[in-house]
C-alpha cells in the first residue's frame, strides 16, 4: 500500500506540474545569479587587474562564490518567488488525495482491503515524500548548475554583509567553516518543512473536500502569520518567525534562530499527526 501510494503520489500530473514549475525558478535563478557573477568578472578584468596579473582595488573575491550565488543564498527576486512558493509547491502533488478519495467513496473500499492504520499511513508517507521532493529537486539542480559555472570560495567572515550570515545567525560557524555542510543542512530544512506541510494540508481532507481549498486555505493562513510576524517586528523582536524568511540560508531583516525553525516543524508535524491519528481512528467511514 505504502509503495502504490508513493508511486501515485510521484507520478501523478500534480507532481509534474509542481516540479517544472520549482524547477523552472530554480534555473532561472541560477541564471540570474551566474550572469551577475560574470558581469562582475568583467569589471575585475577591466578595471581592477593590472597588466602583469596583479589586483590594484580589492574586488572581495570571496563575495563571489557558490555559497552565496545558490537559490537559498542569493537574495534576488527568485529566491523570494521560490521560498514564497515554496509550501505551494509542497501541497500540489498529493495534499488534496485524502479529500479527493473521500469525496468519491474510494476510502472506504481501500480501507476494506488493507486497514485503516496501514492506509492513513501511507496517504500521510506519500504525501511527506512527494512534498519534500517537489523542494528538493529545483533546489539540489539550482545548486549544481551555479556551481558549474561558479567558484565554491570560502567565505570571509569580513564580509558577512553580503552573505547576510552574522554570528547570531543561525549555524553561523558552520557556514564559515564548512559551508557546503551548511548548504545541505538548509537544503534539509527545507525538504523537511515541505514535507510535513504537505502531509498537513493531507490532514484537513478530513475537514475539507475542494481540492483547491486545502492547497490555498492553510497558504493564505500563512501569509497572514507573515503579516502577524512583520507586526511583531515593528515592536523591536527581531527573533525571525516566517518559515517565508527563515527557511532561506541567510536572513533579510530579523535572526534566524534554530529553535524557532526546530518548533515550527514539530508543531506542524505533532497537528498533522494528531488530526491524522484521531480522526482516522474514529471517523465514521461507512
Amino acid at each position: 500500500m505504502i509503495r502504490t501510494e508513493i508511486k501515485r503520489a510521484l507520478t501523478g500530473k500534480s507532481f509534474k506540474f509542481a516540479l517544472v514549475i520549482g524547477i523552472a525558478i530554480a534555473i532561472a535563478a541560477a541564471v540570474s545569479a551566474i550572469s551577475t557573477e560574470f558581469f562582475r568578472w568583467d569589471i575585475w578584468d577591466k578595471y581592477w587587474i593590472n597588466s602583469d596579473g596583479s589586483m590594484n582595488k580589492n574586488p572581495q573575491i570571496a563575495v563571489s562564490t557558490l555559497y552565496r550565488c545558490w537559490i537559498g543564498g542569493d537574495y534576488s527576486p527568485f529566491s523570494m518567488a521560490f521560498y514564497y512558493f515554496l509550501p505551494l509547491l509542497a501541497a500540489i502533488p498529493f495534499s488534496w488525495s485524502l479529500a479527493d478519495e473521500i469525496k468519491s467513496g474510494y476510502r472506504k473500499q481501500a480501507i476494506v482491503r488493507c486497514g485503516r492504520e496501514r492506509y492513513y499511513f501511507s496517504k500521510y508517507i506519500a504525501a511527506f515524500i512527494s512534498g519534500a521532493l517537489v523542494v528538493a529537486i529545483p533546489l539540489i539542480i539550482n545548486y549544481i548548475i551555479v556551481a558549474c559555472f561558479i567558484p565554491a570560495r570560502m567565505p570571509d567572515p569580513g564580509e558577512s554583509i553580503w552573505y547576510a550570515i552574522f554570528m547570531s545567525s543561525f549555524c553561523s560557524k558552520l557556514f564559515y567553516t564548512l559551508p557546503l555542510l551548511y548548504d545541505l543542512i538548509i537544503i534539509l530544512i527545507d525538504m523537511i518543512f515541505a514535507g510535513f506541510w504537505a502531509s498537513l494540508c493531507l490532514s484537513l481532507g478530513f475537514f475539507i473536500k475542494n481540492k483547491a481549498a486545502i492547497i490555498i486555505l492553510p497558504y493564505i493562513l500563512l501569509l497572514l502569520h507573515q503579516f502577524i510576524c512583520m507586526l511583531v517586528s515593528a515592536f523591536r523582536f527581531y527573533i525571525e518567525l516566517s518559515p517565508f524568511n527563515f527557511l532561506k540560508g541567510y536572513e533579510t531583516s530579523n535572526t534566524i534562530s534554530g529553535l524557532v525553525i526546530f518548533s515550527s516543524i514539530m508543531i506542524i508535524a505533532l497537528v498533522s499527526v494528531a488530526i491524522t491519528y484521531i480522526r482516522g481512528k474514529t471517523d465514521n467511514v461507512y
